[in-house]
């Protein structure tokens, strides 16, 4: 697992912090409700989705000087340029128009290659599951990796702006196969399904050595780093009041 400094470029990156800041500038925020979320991607048109730019329930973040869009099979996918040097990233992010207090969250996604050059590909170089996104420093995410699963949460009180919550060895992701990744987080607790086998089960988030709670309520994204993606079928709703 590669340094935090060098990882996120949705946490750490500056120029793609700078380009964030003021894409949320000139979007107003959303608040949380009871809508729930389904998108197959088939109703779009064929085509990139410029950075900045709202499509149905999405917005484009960043799209890691490559693309994002629909592809002809009305999938989601995400292209980052691919990089070049050991030290250079680049990342694409979604995120939902609307807020969920809590969310239960499920959605296909394939990393069908990863893009860097000149250099072996570091394990989370692939699509992650974002939830609970307020900006571009507070977010839970989770990585399923040719090495194992990763569950994390950004918060600017720690280095690298980023919380490990949870990792283990297995499952592994297979580079080029589908797999159904579910979220459900119903206050402080977090679990996580891989292809209907659960891989987290019962994570309490704690506040850690920066004093940070739980982020209850946020958008969901989809985000992709050094890496060629498709998501599809993404299914969200509030879980705020659930048993």
């Amino acid at each position: 697992m590669g340094g935090a400094g060098q990882r996120g470029s949705l946490v750490w990156g500056g120029g793609l912090l700078l380009a964030l800041l003021l894409v949320l500038l000139a979007c107003p925020p959303a608040s949380a409700g009871d809508a729930p979320l389904y998108d197959d991607f088939g109703s779009y048109p064929a085509g990139k989705w410029p950075e900045g730019s709202l499509r149905g329930g999405w917005r484009v973040v960043f799209d890691g000087y490559g693309g994002a869009g629909v592809d002809r099979r009305g999938r989601h996918y995400q292209r980052p340029a691919a990089p070049s040097s050991p030290g250079e990233t680049h990342a694409g992010l979604v995120v939902s128009r609307g807020e969920f207090a809590g969310v239960d969250l499920t959605l296909r996604q394939k990393t069908v290659r990863q893009l860097r050059q000149g250099s072996p590909p570091n394990p989370w170089e692939v699509a992650w599951v974002v939830w609970g996104y307020g900006d571009n420093t507070r977010f839970y995410y989770f990585i399923l990796k040719p090495n194992g699963v990763e569950l994390g949460k950004a918060h600017p009180g720690y280095p690298g702006a980023q919380r490990f919550l949870y990792t283990a060895p297995s499952p592994r992701l297979s580079l080029g196969e589908w797999n159904r990744v579910r979220v459900r987080q119903v206050g402080r607790t977090i679990d996580v399904w891989v292809d209907g086998a659960r891989v987290i089960d019962g994570f309490v988030d704690t506040p850690g050595p920066a004093g940070d709670g739980p982020y209850l309520e946020g958008r969901v994204g989809l985000y992709t780093e050094d890496a060629s993606t498709l998501f599809d079928d993404v299914r969200a709703r509030p879980t705020a009041g659930a048993p």
